[in-house]
């Protein structure tokens, strides 16, 4: 998990200071001289992750049979966070340090630690520093991004995949930080592998000149060879409705009020507790809707995929047209 050594990473928007390799922008050292990062990872012994409550104000979390995770403010210090996932790791969060210090679960699997960083825990940061986080893939087309917002099963790294196959470069996988000031929604760049099940695993195969390992909890991780560096205008969020008997494309734009309930169902991090968290999730989510067009998509789902669906898909929530289709380089 840890190399012994650190990384600078740009992740969320955040210049990350981490012992932790992660698929991330590599940060700068503006020409070699000192860099003062945003937080600092560490990696600290492994501990006893046990499926209860640790100590202090419950700010959010569940359980059950299978997966059980909290989130606790401790009571004398509220800038310092206890984050568990039982059986995977424990994250202590302290905004006054700017440090997040991650420990392995005894006898877990130290290779799912990179994986719930990119995503999980770094998105903890962004709550904790009052910035949204939504579930979704995002990749660039035409110089702008597109959310591809859903639960986990709902197809967003899938269909990423199949956008990459046609030349749209990858933003971010499982999470993406939007920012909304002076009525444009930013996105920054994330985790730059997809994810892919079993299932979906061709797609990466398929695409040129990425790379491919296997993850540690048993699926594909892709790396395309097409890569976003910088934050981009965030121009549509597409939630995909993948089917086996649809034969053509379905996408409809939701009303305002349909769009702002159905991207607070897909936040990054979910069953807040604290009145403060789930203000703030209202407030940014509220703010990204009424800039960002919302559509549904329901979609002809594979593989093998119909030919041309990937640039139907972006030609329909107003990305471009089958004619700007790139080679991937």
């Amino acid at each position: 998990m840890s190399t012994g050594r650190t990384h600078l990473y740009r992740i969320h928007g955040l210049l990350v200071e981490s012992e932790v390799v992660l698929q991330a922008v590599a940060g700068d050292s503006n020409g070699g001289s000192a860099t003062v990062p945003d937080y600092r990872l560490r990696v600290g012994e492994p501990v006893q992750c046990p499926p209860s409550q640790p100590p202090g104000r419950l700010l959010g979390g569940f359980g059950d049979e299978t997966f059980a995770y909290w989130v606790t403010e401790d009571e004398d210090d509220p800038a310092r966070w206890t984050i568990r996932y039982a059986g995977i790791c424990e994250a202590i969060l302290d905004r006054d340090e700017r440090t997040l210090t991650v420990h392995g679960a005894v006898g877990g699997d130290p290779g799912m630690v990179p994986v719930f960083v990119e995503g999980s825990l770094l998105a903890h940061v962004l709550a904790a520093e009052g910035l949204l986080a939504i579930h979704a893939s995002a990749v660039e087309w035409g110089g702008a991004a597109v959310a591809l917002v859903g639960q986990s099963g709902m197809g967003k790294s899938t269909l990423a995949a199949l956008l990459c196959s046609a030349g749209a470069r990858l933003l971010a996988d499982d999470a993406v930080r939007v920012d909304v000031e002076g009525g444009v929604a930013t996105c920054f760049p994330g985790s730059r592998r997809l994810r892919l099940r079993a299932a979906a695993a061709p797609l990466g195969h398929a695409m040129d000149g990425a790379s491919l390992t296997e993850t540690a909890d048993g699926r594909t991780a892709v790396r395309p060879a097409r890569l976003v560096d910088e934050p981009l205008p965030l121009r549509a969020a597409v939630l995909p409705e993948p089917s086996r008997e649809a034969t053509e494309l379905d996408v409809r734009r939701l009303r305002p009020v349909e769009a702002v309930q159905e991207l607070l169902s897909y936040p990054r991090l979910t069953r807040w507790e604290s009145p403060e968290q789930i203000g703030d999730l209202f407030r940014l989510t509220a703010d990204v809707a009424a800039v960002v067009p919302v559509f549904r998509a329901r979609i002809p789902w594979g593989p093998p995929f119909p030919s041309g669906l990937a640039e139907e898909l972006l030609t329909s929530v107003g990305l471009g047209t089958p004619s700007s289709r790139r080679e991937p380089a």
